[in-house]
């Protein structure tokens, strides 16, 4: 922008008063449209500009003869229109004007324009002045000497206070501790600084300076109440807190390591199952898995070793039934040459190939009475001697047992040593059967498709919502392995995209219940008496909404039907 400054001595005996005032704001004005330019007003040694427009700002600054202005003129054309305007400034303007009644029709103009701004300052004042009445924050407004000037209702609640009663006082007097007193000095901003009420509320304070032409004003402070909030706050911490700390002892007791993702299911009872055995696989403490032939007990203890500090180090498999009864002990402990006929040279056991890692024995209940007790030593010790041998050899193994016999019974019966029953069964894991988590046969079935296609090099195959509830109704005795079969079989004799039902073998297809009696046959066989006592449970419960009425009508006491519907996930 283009600024043209003009220094101007004031020559007119009067000095500018109100009639010149006017004249010289009427000559302006036409000056101001004839040049389309803006035109300020400054005196000598005064920092502030004042736009030469009104006949009341200009007869404000009470001009006398002989005082300094400065013109000054912003516009392409600033030149040409500071010249005439200092021209008619600088002279003697009474002089220019004989005709009193037309000084008089200028005062009048300017009066009504004087009238109309000082109406509009008026409206503007009362609508803000209502925005402030109507804040929810308190406010106050101070002189740049400290003195209150304003305050609106919400102030006088956040410090239960009248305003009367500081309104035209000292700041520093009545209010000595505020943080807004330091901007009298510093004119610098205070953004939210917490103070406190006298009757101990919280309250957040901001101030700001207020200037007008560049001059330092006043200062204007907003009180906001926090009181609720801060409490509201601090609660929210102590829950986040408490949550953390729930959090931590939930993810301590639930955390799951990613090698159990080669189990695949989704059921309570399943989770249930890799919850403990992955804390299982945290230590070193044996560990017994149970359940019924095919229900993954070798899977479970893979994903043991994976999860666990061993998981580099080997993870040696036995299956007790497999190997002959006279060859199993060679195989567990290893031999010496010319330790029996036939010993041409020596060989390592398991126990010593499984050293620093896991040593999983299969079908623990099928190894013989005798052996047992070599076992126990090797386990109790955790030393073992080759057959044939002398050598004493130290082994530190994690030892993962695996069975579908009762071993209680043959505890019981002598079939099995108790001493070595509780060396293994530290840790039981017990694997629920098929047909008790039918709810994962979906996850299963599209998995053995997807990894039965992959191995034979075959196209994808789907699975039809028809044949999946053919899936889930079958009672599955062979549980996964069972279920990996029929998959592998259907998907072998189907000729479309699609598995169909004709696939299955006649025994699913025809699969029918007799219900003649007050028990339900399968195919003419029993199921367990937990199946049938969680199915009573089940139904009981569906039936009567309410542990007590199904108590009752089971003749249970309401503790007894709560913890068989817990040990059955059925709540």
């Amino acid at each position: 922008m283009i600024e043209e400054r003009r220094r101007v001595v004031i020559s007119n005996k009067k000095g500018i008063h109100a009639r010149t005032a006017a004249m010289i704001t009427s000559f302006v004005n036409n000056i101001r449209t004839k040049y389309n330019v803006k035109l300020y007003i400054q005196k000598e040694n005064d920092e502030s500009r004042l736009p030469l427009a009104n006949m009341l700002t200009l007869a404000a600054l009470r001009i006398k003869k002989g005082d300094v202005l400065y013109v000054i003129a912003e516009g392409k054309n600033g030149k040409e229109a500071i010249e005439e305007i200092s021209n008619y400034i600088s002279g003697e303007i009474d002089q220019r004007v004989n005709n009193i009644d037309e000084i008089d029709k200028l005062l009048e103009e300017h009066t009504i324009n004087i009238t109309s701004e000082l109406k509009s300052i008026r409206e503007i004042k009362n609508k803000f002045g209502s925005i402030l009445n109507h804040m929810g924050d308190g406010i106050c407004l101070m002189d740049n000497r400290g003195i209150i000037t304003y305050l609106n209702p919400a102030y006088e609640n956040i410090f239960n206070i009248k305003k009367n009663d500081l309104i035209g006082r000292d700041v520093k007097k009545v209010c000595p501790s505020r943080p807004s007193i330091g901007l009298l000095d510093t004119k610098e901003k205070i953004i939210d600084i917490l103070i406190r009420g006298k009757d101990g509320k919280r309250i957040l304070s901001s101030s700001v300076p207020i200037f007008a032409q560049n001059k330092f004003k006043g200062v204007i402070t907003t009180y906001k109440d926090v009181t609720e909030l801060e409490e509201v706050i601090q609660r929210l911490h102590k829950a986040e807190e408490k949550i953390k700390y729930y959090e931590e002892e939930l993810n301590k007791n639930n955390y799951v390591d990613e090698a159990f993702n080669i189990i695949i299911g989704n059921s309570s009872l399943l989770k249930d199952v890799k919850r403990l055995a992955s804390k299982a696989a945290r230590t070193s403490v044996n560990v017994m898995i149970r359940g019924e032939s095919g229900t993954g007990k070798e899977l479970v203890a893979k994903a043991i070793h994976g999860a666990s500090k061993r998981k580099e180090e080997a993870f040696i498999k036995v299956n007790c039934a497999a190997i002959p009864e006279n060859l199993l002990e060679s195989e567990l402990f290893g031999y010496e040459k010319g330790a029996f006929t036939g010993a041409a040279k020596r060989k390592i056991g398991k126990f010593e190939l499984a050293n620093g890692g896991t040593l999983f024995l299969d079908e623990i209940g099928e190894i013989n009475y005798n052996l047992q007790a070599k076992l126990l030593r090797a386990i109790q010790e955790k030393e073992i001697e080759r057959l044939g041998g002398n050598e004493v050899i130290k082994i530190d193994i994690k030892i993962i047992c695996a069975t579908n016999r009762n071993l209680e019974d043959m505890v019981n019966n002598h079939e099995f040593r108790e001493d070595l029953y509780y060396r293994l069964n530290v840790i039981p894991i017990v694997l629920p059967p098929l047909r008790n988590r039918k709810e994962d046969i979906g996850l299963l079935a599209e998995h053995f498709v997807e990894k039965i296609c992959k191995e034979e090099g075959m196209d994808g195959k789907q699975i039809s919502r028809h044949v999946l509830s053919h899936l889930k109704e079958y009672c599955w005795p062979g549980n996964i392995r069972e279920l990996e079969n029929i998959i592998t079989r259907a998907i072998t004799l189907s000729d479309s995209e699609q598995i169909d039902v004709d696939t299955f073998p006649s025994y699913m297809k025809n699969e029918k219940r007799k219900n003649d009696g007050l028990i339900n046959f399968i195919n003419g066989d029993l199921a367990r008496m937990e199946e049938y006592d969680r199915e009573i449970v089940r139904l009981a419960l569906k039936k009567h909404k309410s542990f007590n009425k199904a108590a009752k009508a089971l003749g249970l006491t309401h503790r007894t039907i709560s913890l068989k519907a817990k040990k059955y996930n059925l709540i």
